[in-house]
């Protein structure tokens, strides 16, 4: 087998890894972990049975979820206008630092 020199790299080469990739790779993995693990997604799914069980009648808690799905998305509205203003980077730096103090403070 012979040497490659640089000038002979190929194609899949030239698209694989590079070290400019890993600070956005590692943001990605950073957000989509602390995501999980504050479990937001979970708690919506399961609100239904959390008012159940905190003796609000059943007719009561699926109409709750529903208000609690109006004021996410009322939230949601309001910070992409937020975002557009402040800049989505700073945003998302502040908001996983606090969501990783509060995860490290058990809050």
């Amino acid at each position: 087998m012979r040497q490659k020199n640089a000038s002979e790299e190929t194609a899949s080469e030239r698209r694989s890894f590079k070290k400019w990739m890993m600070l956005p790779l590692v943001i990605c993995i950073y957000l989509g972990v602390f995501q999980k693990i504050t479990g937001a997604n979970a708690l919506l799914f399961y609100v239904p049975t959390i008012l159940e069980q905190s003796a609000v009648p059943t007719e009561y808690s699926y109409l709750s979820t529903i208000g609690i799905g109006v004021i996410i998305l009322i939230g949601t509205l309001v910070c992409h206008q937020i975002a557009g203003q402040a800049g989505r980077k700073a945003l998302l730096l502040g908001g996983n630092a606090v969501m990783g103090l509060a995860l490290f403070f058990g809050y």
